[in-house]
């Protein structure tokens, strides 16, 4: 199977890998590691046009910074 990551970027999708890939594989380590870092971007871009509270939101944040925490990423320079 086939698979493309991409990430927008100032709404462009830049398409950064693709790499084939058979059942049963397993995300390595960098692809973990890009994978925590989209869905922090994108819980950001979601949070930056929220207008009320959202709990649920504020609390998926605080999920993904453990997890870019837990891979040694450090995460300030990705919010909005």
């Amino acid at each position: 199977m086939l698979y493309t990551f991409y990430v927008i970027c100032y709404d462009k999708v830049v398409a950064i890998s693709t790499e084939y890939k058979k059942a049963g594989d397993y995300m390595t380590l960098e692809e973990q590691r890009q994978a925590a870092i989209i869905a922090y971007v994108n819980l950001m871009r979601i949070k930056a046009h929220e207008t009320g509270e959202n709990k649920e939101l504020d609390y998926q944040i605080k999920v993904a910074k453990i997890v870019l925490q837990n891979f040694g990423l450090d995460y300030s320079e990705l919010e909005y």
